[in-house]
């Protein structure tokens, strides 16, 4: 369960004077004196903030969500100013406005994920799928509505010209680095991409075979017994850094080190992101890619093991943008979501434990699922095969 939350928090105190400046910003903005575009700006803004309050709400974290959002009463004033900024700009829907798909598209099979399958070690389990993203999967009898299928087909092209675009971006990043410079992915939101990066490698395309780090919450609960160092340590530390005003992403990266090194820090993680992490890149520097949001394991992982390296992200929040600027893809935090809860990177299978210094998994005892998640990389396959970076 996530840890219990006060106001005295860093993350807190600095999120609960965010919302309130920007609210007080859009309360008093006269809209008749902006051009469409900036409008649009403020409002992704706008529609971002209350998209990271509604995550955190879906991912249990009620107390972090109460203490910035009841005082100010700030998820009514965003809906508030949203739909006065949709009804001027002639706007129905914040959904089609600021959303990667413009209608929800849900499947009930996906809720909840399901982990009760087998066993594997996770480089095993990857090796298993490699050969299956190559064949076509029938999906047909996933969905009892045709109407539903043709949705859900659409929203993942969709999906996977984004996740194109954004493994394009990368790889030109990756590509200016030195000689022996690892690619290291953050699984499980950037399974799509390791996936992508390891059949250019196949193809003679990338010099280096891509790496995948399962590093997360998880990890932590197995090495530590529980999940609070991820806010009591890692969050505290990054927000303590924000609070200084950095000025760039190397500014931001040294101070949030020095902060995580000031603290107690917890040893068994520590110890088996270091083995795991020579495991996966020795000496060599990395180049990790991961969705997004904080940058928290990537700013833990070049902090803690000493690989000189860099980091990627899809996007990330308002308040971290101009500190993310260069390191991220897109300006528009709503995308994530979508980006990070594909059937494949989302159901597919989870991180179970430790052993040997080997990765174990449980994947999903779901059928369908699993064909819904080969679906997904098997389209993107073949769009990268059909794009310009095979030629």
């Amino acid at each position: 369960m996530p840890v219990t939350f006060n106001a005295d928090n860093t993350q807190v105190r600095f999120l609960a004077g965010y919302y309130q400046q920007r609210l007080a910003v859009y309360e008093h903005i006269e809209f008749s004196g902006y051009a469409r575009k900036q409008l649009l700006d403020i409002g992704l803004e706008a529609s971002s903030l209350k998209k990271f309050l509604l995550d955190c709400s879906e991912e249990g974290y009620h107390c972090f969500v109460d203490l910035i959002a009841l005082p100010l009463k700030t998820l009514e004033r965003l809906e508030i100013f949203l739909q006065r900024l949709l009804q001027f700009l002639g706007e129905t829907s914040e959904q089609a406005l600021f959303h990667l798909f413009p209608e929800v598209i849900e499947h009930s099979l996906l809720q909840p994920s399901h982990f009760e399958g087998e066993t594997y070690e996770l480089s095993a389990l990857l090796e298993s799928l490699e050969p299956q993203t190559q064949r076509p999967v029938e999906i047909s009898d996933c969905f009892s509505d045709p109407q539903h299928l043709q949705q859900w087909q659409a929203k993942t092209a969709l999906l996977m010209d984004e996740m194109l675009a954004f493994m394009e971006w990368t790889l030109k990043h990756f590509r200016r680095q030195p000689s022996g410079c690892v690619p290291v992915f953050l699984l499980r939101d950037t399974l799509i991409l390791y996936f992508g990066y390891v059949w250019l490698f196949r193809h003679g395309l990338l010099p280096e075979l891509p790496q995948p780090l399962l590093l997360n919450r998880k990890f932590l609960m197995v090495t530590e017994g529980n999940e609070d160092a991820y806010e009591t340590v890692l969050l505290e530390s990054l927000y303590e850094a924000l609070s200084e005003h950095p000025q760039d992403t190397a500014d931001f990266c040294k101070l949030a080190s020095q902060h995580l090194h000031d603290k107690a820090l917890p040893l068994s993680f520590q110890r088996e992101t270091r083995a795991y992490l020579q495991r996966l890149a020795g000496s060599r520097p990395i180049f990790m890619v991961e969705s997004g949001l904080h940058g928290s394991v990537p700013l833990w992982v070049l902090s803690q093991c000493e690989n000189q390296g860099t980091f990627l992200m899809y996007t990330t929040a308002p308040w971290l943008r101009e500190v993310y600027q260069e390191n991220t893809f897109h300006q528009n935090y709503n995308y994530l979501r979508d980006m990070e809860t594909s059937v494949a990177q989302n159901h597919l299978f989870q991180f179970r434990s430790i052993e040997n210094q080997r990765i174990l998994v449980n994947k999903t005892n779901q059928p369908h699922i699993e064909k819904l998640a080969l679906y997904e990389l098997h389209h993107f396959s073949r769009l990268l095969e059909k794009s310009n970076l095979f030629s």
